[in-house]
């Protein structure tokens, strides 16, 4: 098996749009080559490792079918290797899917020091792949957060299925929390400050809360409302009464038809103060009536843990894409491009700069999704993919040059358009410097 260098690699310059980035191709055992890497002092920002799955099935020259020790064994090497490869603030994603999860879990635990992780389920096939009982529909996210590094907010667009059309979903919404606390262990003992009355005129308007001297002079048509759960056992509000007075003053405390009081949330009265939110007018209980001035379109959030967008589809913008882009090669199972690109986004998108490292290259998903993301923000990420053997090789670079070119290996334009936004023809290329290990 070969390996190569990083000087040992000649350079291509291809692409027509888009800012620069520098994307390597590697051959042989990764292993040896992350070994190569630490002692020419490389870092990076993110690290993808997306190990053999172990499903007991072998594909050519790709190996899946392991003894579940020696599997962890190898794994671990490469997964303390990449660890030494990261900056001080860096990310390492490991995908995965329910059949290796545990023993994936349990590599990270045992060889890397105390650290933050998340796992994100991504759903890549709506429809489901066949095996014995449920259809698989998801594979996981692993995100291991080095450091200070973490996810950032980003323009979500519909087809996260998070925001809708027509409505307010979670991302973009004005939502009043509800001010009594649930449970069963939110007694007044629990929290004594959040135990207190609202009290309120004939009107139901909300006059006075907590112990206010001033309440002798209300009208005797005022009641008293206090934090009482379904069961009618006394409970808690959630904020202590200074935050309920402040609240109160702003009119971001409301009484409901129902006699529910609900409240304006610290995040909700940041919006509020930062002008994203307007009060318009009060209505007849006093409580503010809001606006939201800002553009559903441009909303910025971060997706929950269970990734439902119709651009991660693994088999359409996966397979499908791949067979467009390298005709006459194949490769099992690649990812979606826009998932991968969505993956690095959450991360390095104030990170123009960023580099970015693939320890089980495949068809180049990521580099390509790197491409993609340097196009879409005129960033100079660069990439290094190392791939196992001549098949993946063969693959990865002719995906990576059509990519940039906008051609294929047969010398036709790649039909199509990115998407997921519209960001125009594939044919018209990206741009970069694609470097190629001697053939």
């Amino acid at each position: 098996m070969s390996m190569t260098t990083l000087q040992d690699t000649p350079v291509l310059a291809v692409g027509t749009r888009g800012a620069s980035g520098t994307h390597t191709a590697l051959k042989g055992d990764n292993l040896a080559h992350l070994q190569q890497l630490i002692e020419q002092g490389q870092r990076y920002d993110f690290v993808l490792l997306d190990p053999p799955y172990n499903t007991g099935t072998n594909r050519s020259t790709y190996l899946n079918v392991f003894d579940g020790e020696q599997w962890a064994t190898d794994f671990g090497r490469r997964v303390e290797a990449s660890w030494a490869l990261m900056g001080d603030d860096a990310v390492m994603l490991v995908t995965i899917d329910e059949r290796s999860l545990h023993p994936t879990l349990k590599v990270l635990e045992t060889h890397l020091p105390p650290h933050h992780q998340q796992i994100v389920t991504v759903r890549h096939s709506p429809a489901g792949q066949a095996q014995r009982g449920f259809r698989r529909t998801c594979e996981y996210l692993i995100f291991v957060h080095k450091g200070a590094m973490a996810p950032k907010p980003r323009t979500l667009g519909p087809w996260w299925n998070i925001i809708k059309e027509g409505s307010r979903s979670s991302a973009g919404k004005i939502r009043w929390n509800s001010l009594l606390k649930t449970g069963q262990n939110h007694t007044p003992a629990s929290s004594p400050g959040c135990f207190y009355a609202l009290r309120t005129d004939g009107a139901g308007r909300i006059v006075a809360v907590g112990d206010a001297e001033d309440w002798q002079n209300l009208s005797d048509d005022s009641t008293l409302i206090y934090p009482v759960r379904t069961d009618g056992s006394l409970g808690r509000w959630r904020v202590g009464v200074e935050r309920a007075r402040y609240l109160h003053s702003r009119g971001l405390l409301r009484l409901g038809r129902s006699g529910t009081v609900s409240y304006a949330c610290s995040g909700l009265v940041d919006l509020i103060d930062r002008g994203d939110v307007k009060i318009v007018s009060y209505d007849d209980k006093g409580a503010a009536v809001l606006a939201d001035q800002r553009n559903l379109d441009e909303l910025t959030a971060l997706p929950g843990t269970l990734w439902d967008a119709k651009s991660h589809s693994y088999s359409t913008y996966g397979s499908w894409l791949l067979k467009k882009m390298v005709p006459g090669l194949s490769f099992s199972h690649p990812k979606s491009l826009y998932a991968m690109e969505d993956a690095l986004a959450f991360y390095l998108a104030d990170l123009p700069q960023a580099r970015i490292l693939d320890v089980y290259a495949g068809s180049g998903t990521l580099a390509h999704a790197a491409m993609l993301l340097n196009a879409s923000d005129q960033g100079s990420r660069s990439t290094t993919s190392i791939t196992l053997d001549d098949g993946s090789f063969d693959v990865l670079t002719a995906r990576l040059t059509a990519a940039l070119t906008g051609t294929d290996r047969l010398g036709q334009a790649v039909e199509g358009a990115y998407m997921y936004p519209d960001r125009g023809l594939i044919s018209s290329g990206l741009v970069g410097t694609l470097q190629l290990e001697p053939q």
